[in-house]
């Protein structure tokens, strides 16, 4: 079974927005009383079927096709730029998660030697 109708760009005036929804809501409504859910691609089926009138279909290879087709164009799509990998930069990363291990390391060595400074002093000196 082919796709009919695929979840893309909805372009309309101001005015058949409030008729969509109307469509919309009856269709969700029919499919609730039998029980049924669905996404919007089948309450926009249903809407399209009901009051084609309404509707002007365009055949889309891909969902970002209405975007160039109504007012899109100055979006782009950003290129693919693959991430280097080589062997220095591997070597790199290590080495600098040593510096940073031993960094962190001195850091706390510090911190406890100046916390036991503090309470030395405290206890000993400030009487």
């Amino acid at each position: 079974m082919g796709t009919y109708i695929r979840g893309n760009i909805t372009v309309a005036p101001d005015r058949l927005w409030l008729i969509l929804w109307q469509d919309t809501y009856e269709a969700l409504k029919s499919l609730t009383e039998c029980g049924m859910a669905d996404d919007d691609q089948t309450l926009m089926l249903m809407a399209y079927r009901r009051h084609p009138e309404n509707f002007e279909p365009h055949m889309a290879s891909y969902w970002g096709e209405g975007l160039g087709a109504y007012g899109g164009d100055t979006l782009r799509r950003r290129i693919h730029k693959p991430k280097r990998n080589n062997a220095f930069h591997r070597l790199w990363r290590k080495q600098r998660a040593r510096w940073k291990a031993k960094i962190q390391e001195l850091k706390t060595k510090h911190r406890i030697k100046k916390r036991h400074a503090e309470r030395i002093e405290k206890e000993y000196f400030n009487k």
